[in-house]
């Protein structure tokens, strides 16, 4: 397979940033042009079925349900979110290694949680009474070693504590089976050793962990379910209707309201004296005030707005 890299360069460090291989930017580089050509379309239209494909397609590739994992940016950004919508409790702990990846700590530190420290071989044992949560790598950045993650998952869950993988080096490495896994929540990246674009990473929580987890951003689609509040997508824009179809709507309106005793819109007792003045995408101006003509013969005035 082709990549794109510098000829002169062997460029063995796919675990900071994966190289794409050659058709796999052009795909990417299509997509690009296709956003651009009608972003509107592209992004209010079009990205919610195409994101829809993608994570079916890593959902199969994980060993997981499409509708419980999201797109993060990279995976600590997907534990961030995690991390801070956890609620920490006066004397809760956090079990966790030495081998863990320095901003993946920081944010714990961040969060004020009680860091308690312990060798990966004795993870599972170390749960106590205050463990809240044990978060772990399965794949651990600095040093290299895999660890037990099933074994420390599964004693994790027998005490009743979370358990928050991260599997930033694993896609791509490993085999990755979630449901066989047995986390509470993972995340892992797509644009290290699986040589996806640059920003390609997914969060995964089990259905019951869903709920308590808000995105890092709060935007459209928040309390629409686990997928819509973090994929943060564009707010859909309705399409414009044609000549016709606003006749038959108004038509309808008119038929309606003289079925329930009630005026029809059109002679109401002020209207506009002339047409409203629009902008080319269809919405009304309202620079200049507008006179409006009353029954009784009179003429009034809107205040304007810019």
């Amino acid at each position: 397979m082709e990549f794109l890299l510098d000829p002169d360069v062997t460029f063995l460090n796919h675990g900071s940033y994966g190289a794409c291989p050659e058709p796999v930017f052009a795909r990417y580089q299509e997509l690009q042009r296709e956003l651009e050509r009608n972003p509107v379309e592209f992004l209010a239209r079009r990205f919610d079925e195409l994101t829809a494909e993608a994570r079916a397609a890593l959902a199969t590739f994980v060993g997981a349900r499409a509708e419980d994992l999201v797109f993060v940016p990279n995976a600590t950004a997907g534990l961030n979110a995690v991390i801070r919508s956890l609620r920490l409790e006066p004397g809760d702990e956090v079990l966790t290694t030495r081998h863990e990846y320095g901003a993946v700590t920081r944010t714990w530190e961040f969060a004020g949680a009680k860091l308690v420290y312990a060798e990966p071989e004795e993870l599972a044992v170390a749960i106590g009474p205050r463990t809240r949560a044990v978060s772990v790598s399965q794949i651990t950045s600095p040093t290299a070693l895999v660890l037990p993650v099933e074994e420390i998952c599964a004693a994790a869950r027998e005490a009743g504590v979370l358990s928050i993988v991260d599997g930033a080096h694993v896609p791509g490495q490993l085999p990755l089976d979630l449901a066989r896994l047995g986390a509470d929540v993972y995340a892992g990246n797509c644009h290290k050793w699986l040589c996806a674009p640059k920003g390609s990473a997914f969060l995964w929580a089990r259905p019951e962990h869903q709920g308590w987890i808000d995105p890092l951003v709060v935007s459209w689609g928040f309390d629409e379910g686990f997928v819509r509040r973090h994929v943060g997508r564009a707010r859909a824009t309705r399409p414009r209707r044609s000549p016709s179809a606003r006749r038959s709507r108004r038509t309808a309106a008119s038929t309606s309201s003289a079925a329930a005793g009630s005026p029809p819109p059109s002679t109401t007792a002020c209207r506009p004296s002339g047409r409203r003045p629009r902008h080319r995408c269809g919405r009304p101006r309202w620079t200049r005030p507008i006179r409006r003509r009353c029954s009784g013969g009179s003429t009034t005035s809107t205040g304007s707005r810019s």
